[in-house]
């Protein structure tokens, strides 16, 4: 005991001290209209538990508001959402409005579609109950990456990211799909020893956002590359069998919606998130002319932009601007909350994320084969992440880039931990002496 206190104990207190101001605040995020909708959509919480079979999807019915939700957006943060209300003991009745974008701030809240600040609490707190498991999650996945240095940076960028700490405390999807994002780095790197684990991971991440699909060539790759190479034929086979076992189970249990005719429901799916995402681009284009982001080029600049260096997007239109005008000022206030955004701390950062991976491949040439595949699943979840983002999203939303920033920062942390031991490195590669003492019985490959 002593000894896990010796090696991790500076990071259970960067983790306890983040996470106390992470929920300290979690009351000061301004409302956003799409928690009501989230709400609204976690009566799905109670059908799953006890008539599972209305969720699922059928081909010759007209679909309602509910199954249009259900085919749009992935179910587990409807769940946990509906688990944190109803702890506060808050029934299905009590969010059956939604929330009307065609009308008033003042006319939703004369239909009961504005939540009280409890039940509203209540829903927030399930979805930031998983930021300090995240944070654990991001040590770990630094730790196999580099060194204990590498984890507490990654942790500290993590934790103090204004998008996480704007998006992931309000009630949406956002608190579960980061959480969901770290867990399945950490199963693509445990995966060829525990392929259950990858499994999971990708299935929740999956499962918390849709997006995040792109991901299971790497998933896969994971559980048949071991730490000394390929795994052999047998062992990488039934690896994949229990990574897809997994997978498929969870998804399965997780998605009612697709029980009743799944091939022809992910079809669905894929028809209401394509149309979503036209209805979005006619909306912007209308409102706002020329932000659609057509050119490659384009996308690009806004996706890094958006990532590391503008502003935290409270709201992505400005429908209700004024209404939540004050909370916006206030939460602004407190530079906590934008800390390393603008051209210079963002910019470090990017500069950083860029260092770290190019290190990586870098390294990837010459170092051990457990660092390599390590290095090596990492970056290609990064490409696959940004690339899919990239293709699929024409709209400069921020909200929508929360996979890509657990990777992030852990190449902005291998890049800052990483870099100052290169000669080192460098040196050791060419068959010279290494000028510097050897690394601490902390690191780990």
């Amino acid at each position: 005991m002593r000894t896990l206190w010796r090696e991790h104990g500076v990071f259970a207190c960067l983790a306890a001290l983040l996470s106390l101001f992470y929920l300290a605040g979690v009351a000061g995020v301004p409302f956003h209209p799409d928690e009501t909708s989230w709400l609204f959509q976690s009566r799905d919480f109670e059908a799953l538990l006890t008539r599972p079979l209305e969720l699922a999807w059928e081909p010759d019915s007209p679909p309602s508001a509910e199954m249009t939700y259900r085919a749009l957006n992935a179910p587990l943060a409807k769940y946990l959402l509906g688990i944190g209300r109803r702890i506060a003991g808050f029934e299905p009745s009590n969010v059956q409005v939604d929330w009307n974008w065609s009308q008033t701030w003042a006319e939703n809240e004369r239909r009961g579609a504005l939540p009280t600040l409890r039940l509203l609490l209540a829903a927030r707190f399930a979805s930031a109950a998983f930021y300090p498991l995240s944070l654990g999650l991001l040590y770990w996945s630094g730790l196999r990456l580099h060194n204990r240095w590498t984890g507490l940076a990654a942790v500290l960028l993590f934790g103090t990211n204004a998008l996480v700490l704007l998006h992931t405390r309000r009630a949406m999807a956002e608190g579960a799909l980061s959480f969901a994002m770290t867990l399945a780095i950490v199963g693509m790197l445990a995966g060829d020893r525990r392929p259950w684990l990858a499994g999971l991971g990708f299935a929740l991440a999956l499962w918390s956002k849709q997006s995040t699909g792109i991901l299971l060539p790497a998933a896969c790759l994971s559980v048949v590359w071991s730490k000394s190479g390929m795994l052999p034929i047998r062992r990488a086979v039934l690896n994949l069998l229990i990574f897809l076992l997994v997978a498929v189970s969870v998804s399965w249990i997780l998605n009612p919606f697709l029980w009743r005719a799944p091939f022809r429901a992910v079809g669905a799916m894929l028809e209401a998130r394509q149309a979503f995402v036209e209805q979005q681009r006619r909306n912007l284009d209308a409102l706002q002319p020329g932000m659609v982001l057509g050119k490659p080029g384009l996308r690009l600049a806004v996706l890094l932009d958006e990532l590391f260096i503008a502003p935290p997007q409270l709201a992505e239109s400005g429908n209700y601007a004024a209404e939540t005008g004050s909370a916006a000022q206030a939460y602004l206030a407190n530079p906590w909350n934008h800390l390393l955004r603008g051209l210079v701390g963002g910019g470090l950062l990017l500069a950083l994320t860029l260092v770290g991976a190019g290190l990586a491949v870098w390294r990837m040439r010459s170092t051990d084969p457990a660092r390599r595949r390590d290095l090596g699943l990492v970056l290609l979840a990064m490409l696959l992440q940004a690339a899919g983002l990239w293709l699929a999203v024409p709209l400069p939303y921020q909200r929508y880039l929360l996979p890509l920033v657990p990777l992030a920062c852990l190449w902005a942390a291998y890049g800052a931990t990483a870099l100052p031991g290169l000669r080192r490195f460098a040196a050791t590669s060419a068959g010279q002496p290494a000028t510097q003492p050897a690394p601490s019985a902390t690191d780990t490959t």
